[in-house]
């Protein structure tokens, strides 16, 4: 199980939040093999979607996408209102020692979407303009929502977790505390992010600030797919495009979940029930 913990530091009226994902990670990880450098990026991809669900209020997912023509094909992290997470991710080789601006190539589409249980989704995009993808997050919400924000992002093959900071609307009482509280964070290297905890972590970075550190929320991987939900996108194919596959597959269609990358199959007898239940 995961956790994440928001803390506020009033008197600067900034916003904090910590995630530790490093069980549900290993977790999503366990039924994948990629290589480190897609490890890294979708790891950071993750623990930012996980993060950024603490600053808004929601009934639904969040979704970090990108759409590359590097190394980096295809990218999906999602963190819901529940505290689930899920991720997955598309490559080619030769990302090792790129940034992520470099592994996700120079016509790549990279947006933020928010789908809600009830009402629209919103949908915003994010250019690649930094290097890392805490500074393409932290440029956006500058720019698109106008709140200060930065992202300290770190992942590896067991370990997944992340900060950030937000400079929340309205008048500060200390003037100057955003700029103190950034100062106090920029001594954050990947390797301690990755190797404390958040209590002691906050309490290092900002023990000269008024803190109040809540009590943290689970954070889980839960894919959220299952044998019906397979069945009913199987059955909206039409039953002459199934039975075909059928065919072309040997007796049996077959469906793998990109997320937890689990295999559900439909022989003729299960396509028969699909569609003579109608």
């Amino acid at each position: 199980m995961g956790s994440r913990r928001t803390f506020l530091i009033e008197a600067a009226n900034v916003r904090g939040v910590h995630v530790d994902i490093d069980g549900p990670w290993r977790e999503l990880l366990s039924s994948a093999d990629y290589p480190d450098w897609v490890v890294r990026w979708l790891g950071q991809a993750q623990a930012a979607v996980a993060l950024l669900t603490a600053t808004i209020k929601f009934d639904g997912r969040l979704s970090l996408q990108v759409k590359g023509d590097g190394p980096l094909r295809m990218l999906v992290a999602q963190a819901s209102a529940d505290g689930s997470l899920r991720a997955t991710a598309r490559s080619l080789g030769g990302g090792d020692g790129m940034s992520f601006r470099e592994v996700a190539g120079t016509a790549a589409q990279v947006a933020l979407t928010l789908s809600q249980r009830r009402g629209d989704d919103y949908q915003g995009l994010i250019a690649l303009e930094n290097d890392t993808l805490a500074g393409a997050l932290a440029t956006y919400f500058e720019r698109s929502e106008q709140l200060k924000t930065q992202l300290w992002l770190g992942a590896d093959k067991t370990r997944c977790r992340g900060l950030l900071l937000q400079r929340l609307p309205g008048d500060a009482e200390d003037d100057d505390g955003w700029h103190r509280v950034q100062q106090l964070a920029s001594t954050l290297f990947e390797e301690e992010l990755l190797s404390v905890d958040a209590d002691i972590l906050v309490s290092r970075l900002f023990h000269e600030e008024d803190v109040r550190l809540f009590d943290p929320s689970a954070l889980a991987f839960r894919c959220g797919c299952s044998r019906e939900r397979t069945a009913a996108m199987v059955k909206s194919l039409g039953r002459e495009d199934v039975e075909n596959l059928l065919q072309e597959q040997g007796g049996e269609v077959t469906v793998d979940c990109e997320f937890c990358h689990q295999r559900y199959g439909f022989d003729a007898k299960d396509v028969g029930a699909l569609f003579d239940g109608d």
